[in-house]
This record gives structure tokens, C-alpha cells and sequence, in this order.
């Protein structure tokens, strides 16, 4: 069939109903479309809607517009949205070939996120971002950018100039890594993106071995879990006092590591931390480390320049290993 131009005036549409979106309530709006084709293959058309009013989560966006345009194997959008809660100007880019596909998307917003019902408290996020994604066959690539993030509250405002998240998979393996100015992160794990499930269902299987001896035997319930490395390391920032509020926990820094290898049957895991707070307990250093080898269980933690209550400053040192039901442990505390 071919496309003429048409018009058309939806009103109190229920778009949860009529889709079975949780979520979502009724729609009002109008909206073009031009172009002609006889079928999606051959279709060249631009389009414009006007959304008068959305309801999705007891809250009614107003006063947006969408408009695009569809060519064979090209789509365009562009979003703008003059919401009392929401403003933006977001547009997208689709391309699709006969094997391979990209993605583009970029643009400003702000929103008032409680306002939306997607926050409990008082939240305002602003930045801008660009972002896209290309695949192949079993290959993908995708990476998020966004600049002049803005994260506040009534009492506090957060900045993040920039914060860029990459992640590729392949046959083989998945990487992510994330970057900013207070913070990075890194994740390699040997599985494509068609077996990422295998992570979770691993380690609830490992946890799964703690709980319930007779699901899996100690020895070998590292083996469920496929060869993953991950870092992560954090510098405080004003960021987290807007997201936590007032945790009691303070920090100077913090880097953490999980590795297990594919050849080893273990799991290694580590925590450094640099002037460490929480109400009256202070350290100056602290360094955890974790190891289950082979069904035992080694843990070494270690605490230097330690206080309690603005006391005297201490070493502490836990070591402590299990193996089945054996227990062992011991604590030392020196003077300074």
C-alpha cells in the first residue's frame, strides 16, 4: 500500500492496557506523517507527533514533540521535550545493513527526578551525552559519554566534567570500563555477550554452596564460576554525600579487585582503603584480602593508624581460614 500524508488525533489512549506496559497510563496527542512507499523496504517518509499528555508512573509528561524521518534502512529522531520536569533536546540516528548496524544518539537533558516518581527525594541530573553502538555477526561495541554531568540535591550539588563507560564483546570475552575524573573501573570476563547470564546463575551457585552443603561440595564450587577480573578504584567525591546522604562513611580512597582464573581453582578478592571513617572508627590504611582455594577460605585484614572514639592509634590484624566445619582465627592488636 502506498503512503500518502496523513493526520491523525489520538485521545485518552491507554497505552498500558493496549501494550501491557507496566506502568504506563493513558496517551493524548497529534501527529503527520508524509512520504510513500509500497513497503518497509521501499518506504521514504517523515513523521511529527505531539505529545499532549503521557501518564507513566502516576506522573503526566506534557509538551513534548518527536520528529524523524524513515528511509530504507535509515531511520532519524529528534526529541524535545518542554516538560515542567523534563527538558531535553535528544536526537537519534539508526542504520541498518544487511549484516552489520550502528546507532547513534546524543543531545542535552535535564530532570527533575522526583518530580518524575523516579526518586524518593528531592533529585535534579542534568549533562549532556552522546552515545553508540555498532555490531556484527557476535561482535558489539558500544560506548556512553556524558559531559557537565550535573547530580544535586536542595543542599548539595555534584559535577562530574566527564564520564565515558565502554563495552565490547566478542566471541571469546566481554570488557567494560568505566572512567571519570574521581573513579575507574574495569571488567573482563571470557564469556560473549549470549552467555553474560552465566555470571549470575555462577555465583548464586556459589553463594547457593555456603547455605546448602549438599548442593555442591565445598572443593569444586569456585569451578561454577567462569574466569572473570575486575578493579575498581574510587577517590571521594561529591557525588556520593548526594546519592548516599549521610552515611557516616568517609574515605580518602578505595581499591577493590575480584579475579579468578580459568586454570585455578580460586577466587581472590581485595580491598585497599586510605583515611577510612565510619561514626568513631578511623584508620589511616586498611587492606582486606579474601582467597577460596580448593574449598578453604583465607581472610587477612589488616588495619593501621586505627581508633575508636578519637583513642589511642593501633595496628589490628584478623587472620582467620575455614575449611568444612574448622574454624580458625586470630586477632592481634599492637600499640603504636
Amino acid at each position: 500500500m502506498c503512503i500518502r500524508d496523513r493526520a491523525y488525533e489520538i485521545r485518552n489512549l491507554g497505552v498500558g492496557k493496549l501494550f501491557n506496559a507496566s506502568g504506563f497510563g493513558s496517551f493524548s496527542g497529534t501527529g503527520e506523517i508524509k512520504g510513500k512507499g509500497f513497503s518497509v523496504d521501499e518506504l521514504h517518509a517523515s513523521y511529527y507527533l505531539h505529545l499532549d499528555t503521557l501518564d507513566y508512573k502516576a506522573y503526566r509528561y506534557s509538551n513534548t514533540q518527536i520528529t524523524g524521518t524513515l528511509e530504507p534502512g535509515a531511520y532519524e529522531l529528534q526529541l524535545v521535550a518542554l516538560d515542567p520536569a523534563l527538558k531535553a533536546d535528544l536526537q537519534l540516528k539508526l542504520d541498518l545493513g544487511d549484516s552489520a548496524y550502528r546507532a547513534e544518539a546524543s543531545g542535552i537533558f535535564q530532570a527533575q527526578l522526583d518530580e518524575l516518581h523516579l526518586h524518593r527525594e528531592a533529585l535534579n541530573l542534568k549533562a549532556s551525552i552522546e552515545a553508540q553502538m555498532k555490531g556484527s555477526g557476535k561482535g558489539l561495541e558500544s560506548e556512553l559519554v556524558c559531559r557537565d554531568l550535573s547530580l544535586g540535591t536542595p543542599v548539595k550539588v555534584a559535577l562530574v566534567q566527564d564520564f565515558k563507560a565502554v563495552f565490547k564483546t566478542d566471541s571469546m570475552q566481554s570488557i567494560f570500563q568505566a572512567d571519570a575524573d574521581f573513579f575507574h573501573a574495569r571488567m573482563v570476563l571470557r564469556r560473549p555477550l549470549e552467555e553474560l547470564d552465566s555470571l549470575g546463575r555462577g555465583y548464586q551457585h556459589y553463594f547457593e554452596s555456603f547455605r546448602n552443603a549438599s548442593h555442591m561440595t565445598a572443593a569444586n564450587r569456585v569451578s561454577f564460576l567462569p574466569e572473570i577480573h575486575t578493579s575498581l578504584s574510587l577517590q571521594d567525591h561529591d557525588l556520593f554525600d548526594v546519592l548516599l546522604g549521610d552515611s557516616s562513611l568517609n574515605f580518602g580512597s578505595l581499591e577493590g579487585s575480584i579475579s579468578r582464573q580459568a586454570n585455578q581453582n580460586s577466587l581472590h578478592a581485595s580491598i585497599k582503603g586510605q583515611q577510612l571513617s565510619y561514626k568513631s572508627v578511623e584508620a589511616e590504611h586498611l587492606m582486606a584480602e579474601l582467597t577460596d582455594s580448593a574449598g578453604t577460605i583465607r581472610m587477612d585484614l589488616r588495619a593501621d593508624s586505627a581508633s575508636v572514639c578519637a583513642g589511642s592509634e593501633q595496628r589490628f590484624v584478623l587472620q582467620a581460614s575455614s575449611s568444612g566445619q574448622e574454624l580458625l582465627a586470630g586477632i592481634a592488636v599492637d600499640d603504636y
